[in-house]
């Protein structure tokens, strides 16, 4: 079992990089230094469960901001592979009702 420094530690840690992927918005969605792709979007979503999971033990309420994550990391595999059809990922998230800040 983490102790509750550990824990802190890992959640401050996973925030950042699952914001760090979003800090593009509404761009799109990157993982590292490059654009992400679809499995990279399928690993993001996977550490919105971890992130959620730590928030709960932490007693931090992070529902709004993770739901949000979910919503791109759902929908950029969408629109990557239909691009063509859209003049910008912004685009895409407003005709999708999705949110376009996080």
């Amino acid at each position: 079992m983490m102790k509750a420094n550990e824990l802190k530690k890992d959640y401050e840690s996973l925030s950042r990089f699952i914001k760090h992927s979003l800090h593009d918005l509404p761009e799109g969605i990157v993982y590292g230094f490059n654009s992400a792709n679809e499995e990279n979007c399928h690993d993001l979503m996977k550490d919105t469960y971890r992130l959620e999971r730590l928030s709960e033990k932490l007693g931090v309420d992070d529902t709004k901001f993770i739901n949000a994550c979910r919503w791109h990391y759902n929908k950029y595999p969408d629109y990557l592979n239909n691009h063509s059809r859209f003049n910008s990922y912004k685009e895409y998230i407003l005709q999708h009702n999705g949110p376009v800040d996080i």
